[in-house]
C-alpha cells in the first residue's frame, strides 16, 4: 500500500480550545497528525466520517489528494476542490480546532495551551453550517426532528455524495 491508513479504531480525534491562535506552522511540526479548524464541524462525528470517506477513497483508487489528511479535508468540506477544502478547514489564526492521527503526541496540548472542549451545535454553529454547506430552511424542514439533528444529516449526506460529484 503506498498510503498509511489512518485506521479508524486507532483513531485519536480530540476538540480543543487554545489559549493562543494556530497557524499551519504546527502541521510541520507535528507530521503525524493533522489539526484543523473546528468552526464549520457538526462535531467529531464529522470528522469521523470524512475518514472514512478518505479512507475507501484510497483503498478504491478515486482518491482527489494524494495525502491522506488533505483528502479527509476534501471530504469534510463536501468539496473535491483542495482549495476550498482549506478555506474551509485551514489553519488562520484558528483558536478552535481539531486534532486527530493514530497518535497525538504526549504533552501537544498542554505545549500549545490547548484544552479538550465539546463541540456544541448550537444556533450560531447551526447558522454558520447551513450557509457553509448551502442548506436551506426547507431542507431542513422535510428532515423530521430537530433541527441540529437535521442538519447533521444533511451535511452527512452532502459529504456521501461527494463521491458522484
Amino acid at each position: 500500500m503506498w498510503w498509511q491508513p489512518i485506521g479508524r479504531e486507532d483513531m485519536m480525534i480530540k476538540a480543543y480550545r487554545c489559549d493562543l491562535p494556530v497557524n499551519k506552522d504546527i502541521l510541520e511540526k507535528y507530521p503525524g497528525i493533522q489539526v484543523v479548524d473546528s468552526s464549520l464541524l457538526f462535531g467529531l462525528e464529522h470528522i469521523m466520517l470524512a475518514i472514512e470517506k478518505a479512507e475507501y477513497a484510497f483503498e478504491s483508487g478515486c482518491n482527489t489528494s494524494a495525502n491522506i489528511f488533505v483528502e479527509v479535508l476534501l471530504w469534510a468540506s463536501a468539496q473535491r476542490q483542495i482549495k476550498h477544502a482549506l478555506e474551509m478547514y485551514g489553519l488562520n489564526g484558528s483558536q478552535d480546532v481539531v486534532v486527530f492521527g493514530a497518535e497525538i503526541p504526549p504533552g501537544f496540548s498542554d505545549a500549545h495551551g490547548m484544552r479538550e472542549v465539546e463541540i456544541v451545535l448550537d444556533e450560531s454553529r447551526i447558522n454558520v453550517l447551513k450557509c457553509a454547506f448551502s442548506i436551506t430552511d426547507a431542507e431542513l424542514g422535510v428532515v423530521p426532528g430537530r433541527v441540529a439533528d437535521a442538519l447533521r444529516e444533511l451535511i452527512c449526506e452532502r459529504i456521501s455524495l461527494g463521491a458522484v460529484q
